[in-house]
């Protein structure tokens, strides 16, 4: 699971009119179509243009409608955002409480000293995933704003996520995430991908 947002040259009119709101049960479908639009993690590597998809984002961790269903019913322990064009989804963001991540995860974010140090673990909300459909410009940014008013409001202190370094390094999402203030704490593997781990402060 990881962190990505997808970059294009291409605009959509009106996106100033364009609000991200909190994710509902309806909008799951639309979800997965973008997440389906994006995902490369069921294609061979040497099928994959790797220059392009480093330069426009990409993504490599699924889900499903039941997993995130489950993280909307904790009504107060997550900002599970969509953008929509009409009725349309065009884009999402996915964040949690980071104590409802596996064990093993949870771990691995414990073994930063700067993850570690926050006495009240609550108080940090682990940010999954982004992702938009081709095509549209500015929902990334859209989102993730909106994401950081909701995690301040509900008190939280920072917010930590992945993005993928290697074999394929997310260039855009890491300058994406950079811009918003999100540093690098260091790398961690996963199986065959490595993964920077970054964290906000508020």
């Amino acid at each position: 699971m990881t962190i990505h947002i997808i970059a294009n040259d291409n605009r959509f009119e009106n996106r100033e009119k364009l609000v991200a709101q909190f994710a509902l049960e309806e909008d799951l479908a639309g979800m997965i179509e973008v997440l389906n639009k994006n995902l490369i993690a069921d294609k061979k590597l040497h099928e994959i243009n790797k220059d392009n998809v480093e330069a426009n984002g990409f993504l490599v961790g699924p889900f499903t409608a039941e997993e995130i269903s489950n993280h909307l019913s904790a009504t107060e322990k997550h900002v599970i955002l969509v953008l929509k064009e009409e009725e349309r989804v065009i884009g999402y963001l996915i964040s949690y409480d980071i104590q409802q991540v596996n064990e093993n995860l949870y771990k691995e974010f414990l073994s930063f000293p700067e993850i570690d140090a926050f006495k009240d673990k609550k108080k940090i909300l682990y940010y999954r995933q982004i992702a938009k459909l081709p095509g549209k410009d500015g929902v990334g940014s859209t989102l993730l704003k909106k994401m950081l008013e909701e995690a301040k409001t509900m008190g939280y202190e920072a917010i930590v996520c992945r993005i993928v370094h290697k074999p394929l390094r997310n260039k855009i999402s890491i300058g994406f995430h950079e811009d918003f203030g999100f540093k690098c704490l260091g790398l961690v593997k996963n199986d065959d991908i490595t993964l920077g781990v970054y964290l906000k402060v508020f």
